[in-house]
């Protein structure tokens, strides 16, 4: 069984969105996964009733302690947890139980300088070799080229000098087709599944494999 725990300390990061989008394309690769909600919030809870398709098992604000076993009742070998934003103690243990820790971030120096906290759990979690920033909500490619924006270039030399964070080599743009699928519950690969989100989070979910 393996566990990814997506957290970030910033809201707007885009935590929800990415974990649910990895729960459904694991499920769609084979996987049986439990995704657990510890946000209040409960966002990923809102997206999962609006779902019509019964791939993804739900659990909402277990105890930490309590989720392999969870998992291993439900017959899943794959946990996603979305973790509450600023919940040192519950956020700390989620972390600690995860075998890679995913950190969604947009490409602006407010959100980069807000990474200094997440750097912090993540020491204490002891979690420097089983994590990786994801640059999300970027602005997409443009041109014949296609070449990465400014801003992400800039963003990801950030973080890796000034943070020494793992940057993951796919970046995640900001797509309307992700809101159009969170409205009613889908993920990216069911509502425009040869569209360029849908490739996105086709490339991150072969980067996580590899690191898992």
């Amino acid at each position: 069984m393996k566990v990814l725990a997506v957290h970030s300390q910033k809201g707007g990061s885009g935590k929800t969105t990415l974990s649910a989008h990895l729960s459904v394309q694991a499920a769609r690769l084979g996987h049986r996964v439990l995704i657990v909600d510890l946000d209040p919030q409960e966002s990923v809870r809102k997206w999962w009733d609006r779902r019509v398709a019964d791939d993804v098992t739900l659990s909402v604000n277990p105890p930490v302690a309590g989720i392999k076993a969870a998992a291993k009742e439900h017959g899943c070998d794959l946990v996603v947890i979305d973790t509450p934003p600023r919940s040192a103690a519950t956020t700390l243990a989620a972390l600690e139980l995860a075998n890679l820790v995913l950190i969604p971030c947009r490409p602006s120096i407010v959100d980069v300088d807000a990474l200094d906290k997440v750097v912090e759990l993540v020491a204490r979690a002891r979690a420097k070799s089983k994590h990786a920033v994801i640059i999300n909500h970027a602005p997409a490619p443009r041109g014949v080229i296609q070449a990465e924006a400014g801003v992400v270039a800039d963003s990801r030399s950030a973080i890796e000098a000034q943070f020494k964070l793992t940057v993951a080599p796919t970046v995640i743009c900001d797509r309307a087709a992700f809101r159009h699928a969170m409205n009613d519950g889908r993920a990216v690969a069911e509502f425009e599944p040869a569209g360029k989100a849908a490739g996105e989070i086709n490339s991150l979910w072969s980067y996580i494999q590899e690191r898992i």
